[in-house]
């Protein structure tokens, strides 16, 4: 089902000077499943809910934010969500389960402080994908504290 996804990653960069910058990334997944997926060949059936529709998917979306960073709130689709926190190879990684229906789109919302460090480029690193992700990353002066 990953080849119907497509992929939207935002990052909003806080740029504080001397203080903690408050930022937020936003992944959208949309669900471009077509309608009339075969019955006889191929799963398209969500593996933790068979009464989902048909076309369905659930995916993890896992969030490794910079260095340091402190995890303030997360929304999906607007309302507040908790997520699961975690460590891997020292870093911190946030992530949450999310299922999407056919055409549906679903959006993990992630706000954290971060130390503004000046001389150094932002840069996002999404997985592969079948489609490529789109990305942007745009700078404001949202602080923290």
């Amino acid at each position: 089902m990953d080849a119907f996804l497509d992929t939207t990653v935002d990052y909003q960069r806080g740029v504080c000077s001397g203080s903690t910058a408050l930022s937020t990334l936003e992944v959208t997944l949309k669900n471009n499943a077509p309608n009339g997926l075969p019955t006889t060949t191929g799963t398209y059936d969500r593996y933790d809910d068979y009464s989902a529709p048909r076309g369905s998917t659930s995916t993890v979306v896992y969030v490794y934010p910079p260095v340091n960073a402190n995890f303030k709130s997360a929304t999906l689709d607007g309302k507040t969500v908790g997520l699961y926190l975690g460590h891997e190879r020292n870093r911190q990684v946030w992530y949450a389960y999310l299922p999407i229906n056919q055409h549906q789109s679903r959006t993990l919302s992630v706000t954290f402080g971060e130390p503004t460090v000046s001389d150094v480029e932002p840069r996002i690193i999404t997985q592969t994908m079948v489609r490529d992700p789109r990305t942007t990353i745009e700078s404001s002066d949202r602080c923290y504290g």
